[in-house]
């Protein structure tokens, strides 16, 4: 009984606090023809927004919850963004919860990290925790192409 109860609260919490944003999955079964003969992708590409793979894009919501990451690089440690979600698996597709898929909510781009699902008693998936490592490399300009393709900027 207290399990469906911190369930049930779990799934309040993330409902009340989830807002639109979308997933871009990519689908690696498929290259983009962008990739020249290194496969290194063509990052101004409109088609694969320079991930060199066939894309799908979805609407969905969830819940992000800034973080930070320790990370020791020669020697010192640094610090970097990353980024939490979390996403009520009754209204989101598990399927797009997947490692290397990107996150993108306003201006910011997050590549999905170890994705969990967080289950019940009853073996139901609750829901789904993401970690983000934000995309540098490219990010205007995928976010350029990304809003031109979807037209628009308002999720």
């Amino acid at each position: 009984m207290l399990n469906k109860s911190f369930n049930k609260n779990i799934l309040k919490i993330i409902d009340k606090l989830a807002y639109p944003m979308y997933i871009v999955c990519l689908d690696k079964r498929y290259k983009c023809p962008c990739l020249n003969q290194h496969e290194n992708a063509d990052k101004n590409c409109n088609k694969c927004l320079g991930t060199g793979y066939k894309i799908k894009i979805k609407k969905i919501e969830g819940v992000m919850e800034p973080d930070e990451v320790s990370v020791r690089l020669s020697g010192s440690h640094q610090k970097m963004a990353a980024n939490n979600y979390y996403f009520n698996a009754r209204k989101v597709d598990g399927a797009l919860i997947k490692h290397d898929n990107l996150i993108v909510r306003d201006d910011e781009v997050d590549i999905v990290q170890d994705p969990e699902k967080y289950r019940s008693d009853s073996n139901d998936v609750i829901y789904y925790y993401v970690e983000g490592a934000s995309l540098r490399s490219y990010k205007n300009t995928f976010l350029k192409n990304f809003y031109n393709l979807i037209g628009g900027k308002n999720p």
